[in-house]
């Protein structure tokens, strides 16, 4: 409706009564409808999800009448967020049908998603020598982390030692992950065009990594995806040592026992308790053959042991891990919780 900018007058012996109306009503003819909407009759409703992004499959964790369900499809459907490429998620595809139908995706819908890409990297780094006021530029990646290879094509993120966000007090071990920038900006127009958006981007095995941590506060952590290997060492929570590593599938149980080693020499005292190894792809039986291999002795991470249970959650006995750990990158984004 197109509403004329010319004054409007009363005409001569009409009410300022009169006069009132007129000038509530102009107001209302000219105000953005959806805005109207939404400010005067009621709040928007936030909605939050979470959503891993793989080559082979995709998970969905979101609200469906008032209860977190758990879907996950493992074979990529029309419609579906891509990493590697644009995708519209339009209500007729058969993503949206299988995926979203009824769980309310509008323009008050954020999204966390989990990622785990080949590409992505997530390397130790001394953020003390960095400025951390200042953008994750090309530069400042390669000051901090000489090796990250193709620094200049990717979306850069910095965590402190417990996996937060890097605030005012900047801890001498720190962790950056980086993904490439079309990835990122894929995930970001595909919420777009639903009208909803991105709270984060966060890695998958950092995900499982800080689930591991709150289980085993001090001990060994090792965490497998089907990209990614991640051997880390921490003392109350804390990082002292990370590395990424090629999957355990390439790499093999004794590559990883060499690093423990390593590891060990550094932090002789962390290497008394047993290692805890996570996993929300690989079978159960294989990774108690992963646990065999190891130079050290092992335990294995149970959905019944992480602190929320799957049986909370709608679904989730398909992949309970997987689930649980959707549920937890909602409770480490702040604007989520």
């Amino acid at each position: 409706m197109r509403v004329s900018n010319a004054p409007c007058t009363a005409p001569t012996g009409t009410s300022p009564h009169h006069n009132e109306n007129k000038e509530v009503l102009k107001f209302l003819y000219s105000y953005p409808w959806k805005f109207y909407l939404k400010t005067l009759f009621r709040e928007p409703n936030i909605v939050s999800g979470a959503m891993l992004v793989k080559e082979d499959r995709i998970s969905i964790l979101s609200p469906v009448e008032g209860r977190l369900s758990f879907t996950a499809l493992f074979k990529v459907l029309e419609g579906a967020p891509l990493l590697n490429g644009p995708s519209r998620p339009g209500r007729d595809t058969a993503f949206y049908s299988a995926a979203l139908s009824g769980r309310g995706v509008n323009h008050a819908f954020q999204w966390v998603f989990l990622v785990d890409m080949p590409e992505l990297q997530i390397h130790q780094a001394d953020a003390q020598k960095y400025s951390i006021d200042r953008e994750l530029t090309p530069l400042r990646v390669n000051q901090l982390v000489p090796s990250a290879p193709k620094a200049g094509t990717s979306y850069w993120e910095l965590l402190n030692a417990k996996l937060n966000p890097i605030g005012e007090e900047v801890t001498p071990v720190s962790v950056l992950f980086g993904m490439p920038k079309t990835a990122a900006r894929n995930l970001e127009n595909w919420a777009a065009f639903l009208g909803s958006y991105v709270a984060a981007v966060m890695p998958l095995p950092l995900v499982l990594l800080e689930e591991s941590i709150s289980l085993s506060p001090t001990g060994i952590h090792i965490v497998l995806t089907t990209n990614h290997t991640v051997i880390a060492m921490t003392q109350e929570k804390e990082i002292k040592l990370i590395t990424r590593v090629e999957p355990i599938h390439r790499l093999g149980a004794s590559r990883i026992s060499d690093t423990l080693e390593t590891f060990a020499e550094v932090f002789p005292e962390i290497t008394d308790s047993a290692a805890r190894i996570t996993s929300c792809d690989l079978p159960v039986a294989e990774l108690a053959e992963h646990a065999k291999a190891l130079s050290i002795a092992s335990t294995l991470t149970t959905p019944d042991e992480l602190q929320r249970g799957a049986e909370t959650i709608s679904g989730a006995s398909v992949s309970p891990i997987e689930a649980l750990s959707l549920d937890r990158a909602l409770c480490l984004v702040p604007s989520c919780i």
